[in-house]
């Protein structure tokens, strides 16, 4: 219902929805530097969280990411396509800053994944653009990636993120994350129940799924799991159709705005996010596949 309302009645004057985006990067970069005020420099936590009362507590931290991940693409294409430099500098800033430390190896790479996608798109009119686009953006990301660091070494602190990042390498560096076996596991659970009844599943959010395994964190297994393929199938149809319309070929670059590929990268976004978080079922998630 979200997902229809926001495609079917979300204005679509070019003016609006660019204020409307200006908006949410303001909005995002206000809420942003007052949690890293709060938790670099009075908590001193290891990693940006939602839990006021308990900094250490972790429940929430995916979801974090998930947001600033999903805008990060706005931020970046306001400041390097939009040419907005100061604002667009500053939005790009924070986020990145955020995306570091909330310590998300599925934010991390999530973002990374729109970036290389949207150059991929744009590489179908101009590949001296697209490796235009790839380069900038590493040379901002390692500034910002530095910039980043020292905070963290300056305020809150580097044993989080840098075990997270070296867990991509060497599970040996974080043998309490154990998170690869622990999620395989369950998305193999997942698998199992969508085999026991393939056609209506077990039901959306079945109590009986859940207490069994706990979240899958994989959307696309749980939703098979619980609504079988009556369920799936017009789920990953919607998908298609929304990828297939967004990485069309445009008739010439100059007619492809800021937010146009920005929504192109938050949409990669959101797809590859889907795959490690339970979030099919959040009202959040169908307005931004919506938006």
């Amino acid at each position: 219902l979200s997902f229809w309302t926001v495609d079917r009645f979300f204005p679509r004057n070019p003016k609006f929805v660019e204020n409307f985006w200006r908006c949410v990067l303001l909005a995002s970069v206000v809420f942003y530097v007052w949690l890293l005020y709060k938790f670099a420099f009075v908590f001193h936590n290891q990693f940006l969280g939602t839990h006021f009362d308990n900094p250490t507590e972790r429940g929430g931290k995916n979801s974090l990411g998930w947001y600033v991940m999903e805008v990060y693409p706005y931020a970046f294409f306001y400041f390097y396509w939009a040419r907005r430099r100061i604002a667009g500098g500053v939005a790009l800033t924070v986020l990145s800053v955020a995306l570091i430390y909330v310590a998300s190896r599925m934010g991390w790479m999530g973002a990374l994944l729109a970036i290389i996608c949207v150059a991929y798109f744009i590489s179908k009119t101009s590949i001296s653009k697209a490796l235009k686009l790839f380069l900038t953006h590493a040379i901002v990301v390692g500034i910002l990636a530095a910039l980043g660091w020292w905070f963290l070494l300056n305020y809150a602190g580097t044993v989080e993120v840098k075990k997270r990042f070296l867990y991509f390498f060497d599970k040996s560096a974080a043998p309490e994350l154990h998170t690869y076996e622990n999620r395989m596991g369950r998305m193999q659970f997942a698998f199992d129940t969508f085999k026991s009844a393939p056609l209506f599943g077990v039901g959306l959010r079945n109590p009986s799924f859940l207490e069994s395994m706990g979240e899958t964190h994989n959307s696309y297994l749980s939703l098979l799991a619980e609504t079988g393929l009556f369920g799936g199938i017009p789920f990953l149809a919607i998908l298609y159709f929304i990828g297939r319309a967004c990485f069309r070929k445009p008739p010439r670059l100059g007619q492809v705005n800021w937010m146009a590929l920005a929504s192109r990268g938050s949409f990669v976004a959101l797809l590859f996010s889907t795959a490690f978080m339970q979030n099919y079922s959040s009202t959040h998630y169908w307005i931004f596949l919506g938006l």
